[in-house]
């Protein structure tokens, strides 16, 4: 007996990345603030009055990250939406997030919700890879990926996996420093793509 993949999938993903203080052009974001102050009455040429006091400008900056998460089998071929899948089937669930600024982006941060009346996680199957935005499909699924541990706790990486007693029937991978994890920063380079992969068994 085969289930409809769309039906089946439930979508729940959020990124959020941290601020930078750098001048970046187009499709980077600014917002212009003033800010006040004095610096020992050293002239430095950017305040009012060039004596170190006054106002001055500075932007700051945000990047609209592309984002996207796919189904895949295990030979990294992707699943239409609406593919059926047999129970007792692994697949790949595939997060990505897309740079493609000329500048690093700070602090990303990734959730993704898994039904587990669905999907089975499979332990310890979380893996990462960082390739160019010019990557096609093989070059992706034939790089390098790092894998990371399950865990929660110090030392940890990048990501992890967590089941909720309060919220039975649902688990949690995040990347990065989200709230109430212990992963670590994670950074992304500019024109490069962040993918991070998963195993799942079709129930």
């Amino acid at each position: 007996m085969s289930v409809a993949l769309a039906r089946r999938v439930a979508l729940c993903l959020i990124v959020t990345a941290g601020w930078m203080l750098v001048g970046i052009p187009p499709p980077a974001f600014a917002a212009t603030n003033a800010v006040f102050g004095g610096i020992g009455g050293i002239s430095n040429g950017t305040l009012l009055g060039g004596d170190g006091t006054g106002s001055a400008k500075f932007e700051i900056q945000s990047v609209d990250l592309a984002l996207r998460k796919q189904a895949l089998d295990l030979k990294g071929i992707v699943l239409p939406e609406g593919s059926n899948v047999a129970p007792g089937e692994e697949i790949f669930f595939l997060l990505s997030v897309g740079n493609t600024t000329l500048y690093s982006v700070h602090d990303i941060r990734i959730s993704d919700v898994l039904d587990l009346t669905a999907f089975t996680y499979i332990p310890e199957s979380i893996e990462y890879t960082v390739v160019s935005n010019a990557a096609d499909d093989g070059a992706i699924w034939s790089s390098g990926w790092i894998p990371v541990t399950d865990i929660q706790g110090s030392p940890d990486d990048i990501a992890s996996y967590q089941e909720y007693e309060d919220r039975p029937g649902t688990a949690l991978i995040t990347v990065g420093t989200v709230p109430d994890q212990a992963n670590q920063v994670l950074d992304l380079p500019g024109q490069s793509d962040l993918l991070i992969r998963f195993r799942v068994r079709v129930k």
